[in-house]
C-alpha cells in the first residue's frame, strides 16, 4: 500500500489499467482520457459573531493514454489571481497545490461551472490520439451544482446550449457539443444516496423436484432508468461484503427502505 501511494504521488499508473478498460465484451475500443473532478468546501473559522469566508477546493486530474498501453498522469491547476489555469505533470501541480492558500468560494458560484469546463476544454490539447474523455465526478459534494447529477433530474434532458433550468446541466456541457465528454458519471458511496434498484434471487435446485428461492437485497448489475435513453445506475458491492468472513453478508437479508427513483428502473 505504501508503495502505492508513493506511485500515485509521482503520477505513476501501471499499464495494467489499459487492459482493465478494454477487458470484456463491453471493453474501451477506443482510446479515451478518463478525468476525474472532485470539489471539497471547508466552512470558514467563526470568529465571534462572524464566520470567515468559506474555502472550496476542486481538483481535476487526467490519466491520458500513450502508445503501447501506458498512461500519462496530468492535474490542472487554477491560477489564483483569475479564472484560468493550468494542466500539469502531476508530481509538479500536487506540489504546487499543497502550498497554496486555499482559495475563496462557494458551491454556488456561478462562474465554477464555467471554470471547470474551460479546464475540460484546454485539455484537448494534451489529448494526444485519445478521440474523447469520461468525467467522474464526487457525487456527494457535486449535486447541488450540476441539476443532471441530482437524484431528482435524473432523466430529464439538457437543452440544446448544455443547460438544464439556465443552469450548466453537467461537467463540460457548456462547451460546443463536439468537445463534452462522453460519459459523465457520478460516483456515489452510501445507500442513503442511491437507488437500490433490484432484488436478487439466488435458485437452488435441491434435488430434480424441489427448488429453493433465496431472496438477496443488493445486486451488481447495470440498469437503465425506464423511459431514457442514456442514464444508468451500476451498483457495487464493497469489499467488507463479499469477503469469506462470518459476518461478510450481515444484513443481505434484511429489508432496504424504498427510494425515490427505484420504481423507474429496469435492467438494461
Amino acid at each position: 500500500m505504501a508503495v502505492a501511494d508513493l506511485h500515485r504521488t509521482a503520477g505513476l499508473v501501471h499499464p495494467r489499467l489499459t487492459d482493465a478498460l478494454a477487458y470484456g465484451p463491453h471493453g474501451l475500443k477506443e482510446p479515451l482520457v478518463h478525468v476525474g473532478l472532485h470539489l471539497r468546501e471547508q466552512r470558514g473559522r467563526r470568529r465571534g459573531p462572524a464566520t470567515e469566508q468559506p474555502r472550496l477546493i476542486w481538483t481535476l486530474v487526467a490519466l491520458v493514454p500513450q502508445p503501447e498501453g501506458l498512461w500519462r498522469t496530468l492535474a490542472y491547476l487554477p491560477d489564483e489571481q483569475s479564472p484560468g489555469g493550468s494542466w500539469l505533470d502531476y508530481a509538479t501541480a500536487n506540489t504546487l497545490h499543497r502550498s497554496r492558500r486555499l482559495p475563496d468560494g462557494r458551491r454556488r458560484d456561478a462562474q465554477l461551472p464555467r471554470s471547470i469546463d474551460r479546464a475540460l476544454w484546454d485539455l484537448g490539447a494534451y489529448a494526444g490520439t485519445a478521440t474523447g474523455y469520461i468525467v467522474y465526478v464526487s457525487g456527494d459534494q457535486a449535486r447541488s451544482i450540476w441539476p443532471l447529477l441530482a437524484n431528482r433530474h435524473l432523466g430529464r434532458a439538457p437543452d440544446p446550449d448544455g443547460t438544464l433550468d439556465a443552469r450548466p446541466a453537467l461537467p463540460g456541457f457548456t462547451l460546443p457539443a463536439d468537445q463534452r465528454p462522453r460519459a459523465v458519471l457520478r460516483v456515489t458511496a452510501g445507500s442513503d444516496h442511491v437507488a437500490s434498484p433490484a432484488l436478487v434471487e439466488r435458485l437452488d435446485y435441491t434435488d430434480e423436484t424441489s427448488v429453493e428461492t433465496h431472496e438477496g437485497k443488493l445486486a451488481t448489475g447495470l440498469f437503465q432508468m425506464e423511459s431514457t435513453t442514456n442514464t444508468f445506475i451500476l451498483c457495487n458491492l464493497p469489499q467488507q461484503y463479499t469477503g469469506s468472513s462470518r459476518y461478510a453478508r450481515a444484513g443481505e437479508t434484511e429489508p432496504l427502505p424504498q427510494q425515490p427513483g427505484t420504481e423507474g428502473l429496469t435492467l438494461d
